[in-house]
């Protein structure tokens, strides 16, 4: 028997591509007869398809073996089939549902594909030859259209999830969303940082759809919704501007207008980032290509506009700096050199920010401090089955250990607010095969996990960075389930020394702690910390060391203060000599600030307790001794 699908590679390839077309309408016959909707819950016989769907049995039938090799569809047996993962995707209700798309693609887009060779003998669009109108004018005249457009555009938004991640937003107080459709873009950005606020423009027929939307993801408190058009009612005085799937709408002339209304909209040290479908810089394929010619057939003037951001630079004073690893670009001003970009009244809880210099101090630090962490989740009776959670875990903090303590059917849950510092989490978690344990964003003051819900709830080393403890170390104590516990370690300077003693140490020590406004001795607050939060059964406990020359958190301290030199230096309280000629003593012993450590127990009624502790009271010893 001759196969005559592989007989020919190059000719069965080409009638794959002739034959396209039939595969559009194949699966655009699947949305208009609404067959995912009746797979949605349960397998089906053809003949009961064929009955919901009012569609003649046989006819119906080679349409579900079709939509089988295409992989929408998996027949079970003979006569009864159901959906498949893709096929999934085709249900009204589906998240990110392309239903939409199917319409649109297998509906007007293809009907103006159809007069491809007009719009290549004449280089107009099709869409109006077959229509009598433009796309857009045709949108705004037909709201049924309006809305399919709208799902459609909702549908290709899954890319947005990664933008939040690509493009960091930590530092914005104000994001601006230029034609940003239903807002998916926003919500997705505004989700993950909380802090941020959201402006939305968009033609005013929109604007109801992107309100429904912001509402339904309980953001829109967060945002303004305005009317207007990308050319000439650019919002003014946002920290970035967006500007996804916008450009490629336009001619040149056009896409330059915008970015220009966009640059006198834009502070000086604002950025705009532009989501766009690349063209490959080789012959290779790729999706944009398809949509360039797409751009051609049913939009006028619009193309793939990468040149466009290119040339931006000289058109609107913009610099430019385009990823390929996802559909961005950014562009920020070129009038002056550019400030440090910082969010307003917002502290970081890391000493060297998420740089790769912190990553490997907290991995460092999570080794050193892990004997500490194991006597410490002993005394509290972390055990197998625990729900536990660490706050401003980093890329490791106690989740190993915690990992360990509550397998087999426990689980540990890292949160921090900085996102690349979940990243490394995720990194970890996954290098050091921890089954039980996952990381997720989240502030201190606001995890956005259900109250009640954790065995024991862990922070270590963060309430000394935070000018307001208090609200985080409440939030912690409302995670707790009642009889939970709450765990802080942190930092009590009593006893931070250097042996011998050396002229300069006391100015280097508090030239840090005014640079950094940090509180060092925190350490002895712990305990009250807890009992403001209502919580009882409180214990402490204090671990202090001795570095030896050598070792590697001696060889750390020493990296440490170097990283802050010039900061502490600015201050006047050391000269440069001093500083460098104590850093230059390797024999040096340094010992280290207590690490005291404080957890209380969450009432099981929710009784309000005395302000006590049960236990004993840490003594600040003279001088702190190795253990």
């Amino acid at each position: 028997m001759i196969d005559f699908e592989h007989a020919q590679t190059d000719a069965s390839r080409l009638l794959q591509l002739l034959t396209g077309a039939w595969t559009t309408k194949a699966v655009h016959a699947m949305a208009q007869i609404g067959l995912a909707d009746h797979l949605s819950e349960r397998r089906q016989s053809a003949l009961r398809l064929a009955q919901l769907t009012d569609t003649h049995p046989d006819a119906l039938n080679r349409l579900l073996r079709y939509l089988t090799g295409l992989g929408l569809l998996h027949r079970v047996d003979e006569n009864s089939y159901e959906l498949t993962s893709m096929g999934r995707l085709m249900h009204t209700e589906a998240s990110n549902s392309m239903r939409a798309l199917a319409d649109l693609y297998g509906g007007p887009f293809y009907q103006a594909w159809g007069e491809l060779e007009y719009s290549l003998r004449t280089g107009e669009d099709a869409f109006t030859k077959v229509f009598g109108t433009s796309w857009f004018d045709c949108v705004a005249q037909q709201p049924e259209l309006l809305e399919t457009f709208q799902l459609a555009m909702q549908a290709g938004s899954a890319v947005f999830n990664a933008v939040p991640d690509a493009c960091s937003f930590a530092d914005d107080d104000v994001i601006a969303d230029i034609l940003g459709g239903n807002g998916a873009l926003l919500a997705a950005i505004l989700s993950t940082y909380r802090d941020a606020r959201g402006v939305l423009l968009e033609g005013a027929s929109a604007l109801p759809v992107a309100r429904r939307h912001l509402a339904r993801q309980g953001l829109l408190h967060r945002c303004s919704l305005l009317a207007g058009d990308c050319f000439t009612q650019v919002p003014a005085g946002a920290s970035t501007y967006i500007m996804s799937r916008v450009l490629h709408d336009w001619d040149d002339a056009w896409c330059v207008k915008a970015l220009r209304a966009c640059h006198a909209a834009m502070p000086p040290t604002a950025r705009l980032i532009i989501l766009e479908r690349l063209l490959p810089d080789d012959d290779s394929f790729a999706t944009a290509l398809a949509f360039d010619m797409h751009m051609m057939v049913a939009n006028p003037g619009g193309r793939a506009h990468i040149g466009a951001v290119h040339r931006a630079h000289s058109n609107c004073r913009l610099r430019h700096r385009v990823r390929r690893r996802t559909p961005t670009g950014v562009l920020r001003r070129d009038d002056t050199a550019q400030p440090e970009r910082r969010r307003p009244n917002m502290t970081s809880t890391y000493l060297l920010g998420s740089s790769q210099k912190e990553h490997a101090r907290l991995l460092l630090q999570s080794d050193l401090h892990r004997d500490a962490a194991e006597r410490l989740f002993a005394a509290i009776g972390v055990t197998d089955g625990w729900s536990t959670t660490d706050i401003g875990c980093g890329p490791l903090g106690c989740l190993d250990t915690l990992d360990a303590l509550v397998a087999p059917h426990g689980t540990a849950l890292g949160i921090d607010q900085d996102h690349r510092m979940v990243g490394w989490a995720r990194q970890s978690i996954g290098a050091r095969h921890l089954t039980r344990t996952s990381a997720v964003y989240g502030r201190g003051d606001q995890t956005n996990q259900p109250t009640g819900t954790f065995d024991l709830v862990h922070a270590r080393l963060l309430v000394a960075n935070l000018p307001a403890p208090e609200a985080v170390v409440s939030h912690m104590a409302e995670l707790a389930k009642p009889g939970g516990w709450v765990a802080l370690q942190d930092i009590d300077s009593t006893g931070w020394g250097c042996e011998p003693a050396h002229p300069s140490w006391q100015p280097l020590h508090d030239g840090f702690a005014d640079v950094e406004g940090i509180d060092i001795y925190v350490g002895r607050r712990l305990p009250a910390l807890l009992r403001s939060a209502g919580l009882d059964s409180i214990r402490t406990m204090a671990q202090s060391y001795v570095r030896s020359p050598g070792d590697a958190y001696h060889t750390l301290l020493i990296q440490f203060a170097e990283q802050f030199r010039d900061r502490i230096l600015a201050r006047g309280r050391l000269t440069p000599d001093q500083f460098d000629h104590h850093l230059s003593k390797p024999e040096t012993l340094v010992f280290h600030p207590l690490l005291i450590q404080a957890w209380g127990r969450k009432p099981l009624h929710g009784s309000a307790v005395e302000p006590r502790m049960d236990g004993s009271a840490v003594e600040m010893p003279q001088r702190p001794t190795a253990s």
